[in-house]
């Protein structure tokens, strides 16, 4: 954000943090079925609560980055226009 400030300064990372989650979340539900099929289940990643406090979490994290203002707009900081 520091090479590149503006109106979009965060708005810019939603994608990174949706990618990660389209890419973590499925892998981890895949990884958790694999450890229970082989009657692993101490070592699963996730419980049904956990999971979706994750996804939750994530989606918030999108919204946040895409509706909050840029830090450099709220100091007046000359670099911004």
């Amino acid at each position: 954000m520091a090479l590149r400030p503006g109106h979009g300064g965060l708005a810019r990372h939603v994608r990174t943090v949706g990618w990660l989650a389209i890419v973590w979340l499925p892998m981890a539900l895949l990884v958790d079925l694999l450890l229970g099929w082989f009657r692993l289940d101490q070592f699963k990643l996730y419980s049904s609560f956990n999971f979706w406090a994750d996804a939750r979490f994530y989606l918030g994290w999108s919204l946040g980055l895409l509706l909050a203002p840029s830090p450099y707009l709220a100091v007046g900081d000359e670099r911004s226009n």
